[in-house]
């Protein structure tokens, strides 16, 4: 069962690495960007701008730049993202209680 990470930052773009190379021009320009994330921007400003706390779980199916699609572990990373909701609710919910 895969395990959550620790989180770091997502790299916003409009769009997802095409090839191996264009995610490595990205790393190189962002080294501390752990995924891309192209869903999550809208979201995060809609938040930034009501003054509301946010945070974004992504489950990650595969490597940046790789578009087969029949390698990626779709079911895997869905299990890593709901893994990661629950503990951070947990987590929360005893904050608030305590």
């Amino acid at each position: 069962t895969p395990l959550p990470s620790a989180g770091g930052r997502l790299l916003t773009c409009c769009a997802s690495s095409r090839s191996r190379d264009e995610a490595r021009q990205r790393l190189d320009r962002f080294p501390d960007a752990i995924a891309e994330d192209m869903e999550g921007f809208g979201v995060g400003l809609a938040c930034q701008l009501a003054g509301v706390p946010v945070a974004i779980v992504r489950g990650i199916s595969n490597e940046v730049g790789d578009r087969q699609n029949h390698l990626w572990q779709i079911p895997e990373a869905m299990t890593a993202a709901w893994l990661a909701v629950s503990e951070l609710v947990y987590r929360d919910r005893w904050n608030v209680m305590t």
